[in-house]
């Protein structure tokens, strides 16, 4: 996609894109007994996160930016290609188009139709397309 493409561009100049292939590493964990080197990578990998983190909300609307506000840079990566990658573009108009085209079949049970196109409407939702009443 152009939008990771270009993020990537950015990070390379600022040698922090790692933090975009890899989750955080969890703020507790780090033994007593750790070294200098590796608490210092735990505390580099912290900083560089929290300077993607700041890349990447400041180029959202600020929607999006209530959504991932609390998010480490590679779950938001990972949301965003769920939201906006190309499976879930098609996931949502094949759905979305199911919904559509229901149509009640001659002698069957509105409450069959009804339920059926609840069920699309849950997914669709799921998938973060939500649509107005």
């Amino acid at each position: 996609m152009d939008w990771q493409c270009n993020l990537r561009i950015v990070l390379k100049h600022e040698w922090i894109a790692y933090v975009l292939d890899m989750s955080l590493p969890p703020l507790n964990p780090l033994p007593l007994d750790a070294t200098t080197d590796e608490v210092e990578l735990f505390n580099k990998h912290h900083t560089d996160n929290d300077t993607v983190v700041c890349i990447i909300l400041t180029s959202m609307s600020s929607e999006l930016q209530k959504q991932h506000e609390y998010m480490n840079a590679y779950d938001i990566m990972v949301h965003l290609q769920d939201l906006f990658g190309a499976r879930s573009r098609s996931k949502k108009y094949e759905i979305s188009k199911e919904l559509f085209t229901c149509r009640m079949a001659k002698g069957t049970l509105v409450i069959a139709l009804v339920l059926k196109m609840i069920g699309y409407i849950e997914k669709l939702n799921q998938l973060n397309c939500v649509m107005d009443h």
